[in-house]
């Protein structure tokens, strides 16, 4: 299979029509004013891929598989540029590692990182038109009326005709001719430019909503509101995060879904957990139980993807000679992943989840409680966020001292759990404070938690990798020498830790820096009103 190969292009310029008939009109009257030949492309099928968290569109990219001269293509386009690669019949492209090898690939394999790509739409292009031609007989534009058919991937209902449009393709290098015939299609026959890109409109007939999910917690709230709206917008977020992904993570698309799934479900029961006061005293108990349940059912899996994706790092620290002897290990991963997917998809479909789901979103639609049950539901959001920041704060202060480079790793771990506690706070209700002000605290403090997770992770995975030997040799799986090799990964790991230490004293320095506690205190200190 060939490389792909990088194209250059000039994005057309598009015009929007009434009906076809002003195409036709607009076409004769180019023939009249200009040298022209006519010319008729031939159709041209394709299905759009992106990502679920919409990273190539985010980027100006446009990603499809068509075929051309009887072969199946991949074709990448942007503004300037477009790349090609050769695509296997039958197949469509699904994730970066995957992707035909060339230029298309190494640019696209930063971008799309776990993410698979998944069809968004097909599309049905007719197209015929005039080559517009200098003194030369060279061409120097193109002009074509088009005709768009959609329909979602998949679907058997009839195609969507989109309204025709006329686009004008200028070639490089003769800017000044296809000005020309720019300001002819202006001025002369009076047509109007498209507002919108054929592909925005391709994608709004298939009911796609570009740029409609993201994991980032951009929450619109205010100081005007009472905590108790402010935590209601919160949670309904996340509750929306957590829909979002359901699909993916019982069609196991990709591990993203899951992982986004999670974080969705850790956030809301940290606000359930440090927002006490804010919900009614019964319902805080019931979901932080059923939320507590839902991150315990989706935890193996998780678990199991992590180190599926730690694969690579694990043969990469060992010798070249000994990398293979870990396939039992990774073939003792997936098939434990399996298992544990389908019990995941099970325990979602059961009554218990999907009542869980419908009690919160009831909940958090309802009125808030009267304040004789949430007494702090209708106070100011500014009071409740800056006294529970500035006591997660103060928690993680007392757990930073007397720790060092010898402090045992429960303790590292206790600290871990409280910076995750602050941290979801500050995400929470940044919107409230200065940017400028609270964004250092916010970038000090994942620095830390970074550091300490990073700990937590080698710690975990070495009490998991004796589990997995021993799992392994109870289910025949384990050879002599893919437990050599597993015994060689728990030596690096050590060596890892060492480092990871080190690091952790800079990071802890850093956040523990004078400047950073007073901003923690100029911010949260001064706000506590009659929040305890």
């Amino acid at each position: 299979m060939k490389n792909s190969t990088l194209v250059g292009i000039n994005e057309p310029i598009a015009y929007v029509l009434e009906n076809e008939a002003e195409g036709r009109r607009a076409l004769k009257a180019l023939e009249s004013a200009f040298s022209t030949r006519r010319e008729r492309l031939p159709e041209n099928d394709l299905v759009y891929f992106d990502t679920f968290d919409w990273r190539l569109y985010e980027r100006g990219f446009r990603l499809a598989t068509g075929c051309r001269n009887g072969a199946k293509m991949l074709k990448l386009e942007s503004p300037g540029f477009s790349l090609e690669a050769p695509l296997a019949k039958k197949t469509a492209p699904s994730f970066g590692p995957r992707l035909p090898e060339g230029p298309l690939k190494e640019l696209l394999c930063p971008i799309l990182e776990l993410r698979r790509l998944l069809p968004l739409m097909k599309i049905a292009i007719r197209s015929h038109g005039l080559r517009i031609l200098d003194g030369e007989e060279k061409t120097v534009a193109r002009v074509h009326l088009v005709h768009t058919d959609t329909a979602p991937p998949g679907s058997r209902r009839a195609p969507i005709p989109l309204a025709p449009r006329l686009t004008l393709t200028p070639i490089r290098g003769y800017a000044d001719p296809a000005a020309r015939v720019i300001r002819h299609l202006d001025t002369e026959v009076g047509l109007a430019r498209a507002s919108s890109s054929a592909f925005d409109e391709m994608l709004a007939s298939v009911e796609q909503q570009p740029a409609s999910y993201s994991s980032k917690l951009l929450l619109p709230i205010h100081r005007r509101m009472s905590a108790g709206e402010a935590v209601q917008v919160i949670c309904r977020h996340l509750l929306k995060t957590m829909k979002a992904n359901e699909d993916g993570v019982r069609r196991d698309l990709d591990s993203e879904f899951l992982h986004d799934f999670r974080v969705a479900v850790r956030r809301t029961r940290a606000a359930l957990a440090q927002l006490e006061g804010v919900f009614d005293a019964e319902a805080r108990r019931f979901f932080k139980s059923e939320f507590k349940w839902l991150g315990a059912i989706t935890g193996p899996v998780r678990d199991l993807d992590v180190h599926l994706l730690q694969m690579e790092h694990y043969r990469a620290a060992l010798p070249l000679e000994v990398r293979r002897d870990l396939e039992p290990l990774a073939t003792y991963l997936r098939q434990h992943r399996e298992a544990e997917r389908r019990k995941l998809k099970t325990n979602l479909a059961t009554q218990r989840y999907r009542r869980l789901v419908e009690r919160w979103r009831k909940y958090l639609q309802a009125p808030l409680p009267e304040p004789a049950v949430s007494k702090h539901a209708h106070l100011p959001v500014i009071e409740v966020a800056s006294a529970r920041i500035w006591r997660a704060y103060r928690k993680v202060e007392d757990m930073t001292a007397g720790i060092d480079d010898l402090s045992p790793a429960d303790k590292l771990h206790r600290l871990r759990i409280g910076c995750k506690k602050l941290r979801y706070l500050l995400e929470f209700f940044h919107p409230l404070y200065d940017a400028r002000a609270v964004q250092p605290l916010i970038k000090s403090l994942k620095q830390l938690q970074d550091s300490l997770g990073d700990f937590n992770d080698l710690e975990v995975q070495q009490v998991a990798l004796k589990r997995f030997a021993r799992e392994m040799k109870h289910e025949g799986l384990a050879s002599v020498d893919c437990l050599l090799a597993m015994g060689r990964l728990q030596g690096h790991h050590d060596e890892r830790k060492t480092t990871e230490r080190q690091r952790f004293a800079q990071c802890l320095g850093a956040f523990d820096a004078p400047e950073n506690k007073k901003r923690f205190a100029r911010l949260f200190d001064s706000t506590l009103g009659n929040v305890g």
